[in-house]
């Protein structure tokens, strides 16, 4: 009998909050998988966006043109085979539970279960939601070898919890998340047989901590906002909070301390976020069936290999060919291999503010490189990551030789890539469809 797989998705978790010096919130049951099975140092994800992260990882293909227009990225998986369909085709029940949004990307038809999808501003691991999967976990027992996806939204912006904790800052929200993911992992072990169960752990990226206090508090300020949106039309509420909204950010541009600040005020749909490392490197946690006690290994790795590795683990033939990723079993019994560089690419989508600009670069285990889409001569960035590992010092102008030597790589990969590419086929309604929810979301 095959293993089971079960794989963990936490939207928006960065990788500095599971392990590592920085680490702030306390997380005992991942602790405990980290140091019972392999966990990846410097996994790095192709983008900074749901949609392409998850085609990435169910492709093992780069993202490709996302910059372009993030929304349409891709029907999942019009155009290329994706993994999901190839465990079906080796015996296995394939089941999720993610976020409804993403149903309209095409989702539903690869998966058996028809209550695979949630609404994230209403339903979370504080609202139900880890008692669903948990009865999930229970029923999906009689359905060996089975394939069980879990897409938690409780970490995406603006991180939604039970009232009386909303008064608390943006980060010690955050942080409190992580650890009812912690406490979530926990039990959720406790329900599995681990003997013949693959658990990966993971995340689509990462997040900006926003640096400003938005905390929710009772106030004369709060009482009149919502004084205001009873007696005006939406439309025109959302006017005016967004020219405030604006200056707000070009206040707080202003007098930001330092470049980390900057990155923090707007987060992910601010117009300059670009492809620092916040919002790129990721956990990556193989645990259970098959796993030796290796425990950290600080080979850089890339999202795309995700799968590939799963196949070889499970002894399941990868046939998938051109793809970019490639298996980590080898890595996982101490073997030294070529490191690759992970192509970066920022996913872009109309928001209510300046669009964002987008960006492709390339990062190694020692350098961060990133430039315009458009413009290859526009914001040029380059980063000493073992010296500078926050990327505060863009190091470009003085090193134009090491700069061009980047360029070389990122176009070689692109050429491969643009070869490779398949047109989206997203329709106008399906495009018009995915817009509403941004708009939902806060997006546009």
């Amino acid at each position: 009998m095959k293993p089971n797989i079960l794989v963990i998705l936490i939207d928006s978790l960065k990788a500095d909050h599971c392990y590592g010096k920085s680490k702030t919130c306390q997380t005992p049951n991942l602790d405990s998988m980290i140091k019972d099975g392999t966990y990846f140092n410097q996994a790095i994800s192709s983008s900074d966006y749901t949609i392409s992260g998850y085609g990435s990882i169910f492709t093992s293909l780069y993202p490709v043109n996302a910059g372009k227009k993030g929304v349409s990225y891709h029907k999942l998986f019009s155009k290329v085979p994706n993994y999901i369909t190839h465990l079906k085709k080796h015996g296995y029940h394939t089941l999720a539970t993610m976020d409804s949004n993403l149903l309209k990307f095409g989702f539903s038809e690869y998966f058996e279960n028809t209550d695979l999808g949630y609404d994230r501003t209403t339903t979370g691991l504080f609202e139900g939601l880890e008692e669903q999967i948990m009865e999930k976990i229970r029923t999906v027992k009689n359905q060996e070898p089975w394939f069980y996806f879990i897409h938690l939204d409780d970490l995406h912006i603006p991180i939604r919890l039970p009232e009386q904790f909303m008064n608390k800052k943006y980060s010690e929200r955050y942080n409190f998340v992580v650890e009812k993911v912690d406490s979530f992992l926990g039990n959720i072990l406790k329900q599995i047989d681990l003997e013949k169960t693959l658990v990966v752990f993971t995340a689509d990226h990462g997040d900006y901590i926003l640096s400003a206090d938005d905390s929710k508090k009772k106030s004369i300020s709060n009482t009149v906002k919502s004084k205001m949106r009873q007696k005006i039309s939406h439309k025109t509420y959302d006017y005016f909070s967004s020219i405030k909204r604006n200056s707000q950010r070009k206040i707080k541009y202003a007098v930001a301390k330092s470049s980390l600040e900057k990155r923090a005020i707007d987060t992910r749909t601010s117009q300059k976020r670009f492809l620092f490392d916040d919002l790129v490197h990721i956990p990556l946690l193989f645990f259970g069936h098959g796993i030796s006690n290796n425990g950290i290994i600080n080979d850089l790795v890339r999202s795309v290999d995700i799968f590939p590795t799963i196949c070889e683990l499970i002894e399941v033939p990868d046939t998938h060919k051109n793809i970019d990723g490639r298996s980590l079993y080898p890595v996982m019994n101490g073997e030294k291999i070529k490191e690759l560089p992970v192509y970066l690419e920022n996913t872009i989508f109309v928001t209510d503010q300046e669009s964002p600009q987008p960006c492709v670069g390339i990062r190694t285990s020692k350098l961060k490189y990133f430039r315009s889409l458009d413009n290859p001569n526009d914001e040029i960035h380059l980063y000493d990551l073992v010296n500078d590992p926050l990327e505060e010092n863009n190091i470009a102008e003085i090193n134009i030789k090491l700069v061009n030597e980047m360029e070389q790589i990122l176009v070689k990969i692109r050429k491969e890539l643009d070869r490779k590419f398949e047109a989206p086929e997203l329709s106008k309604e399906d495009e018009k469809k995915i817009e509403a929810e941004l708009k939902k979301l806060g997006y546009i």
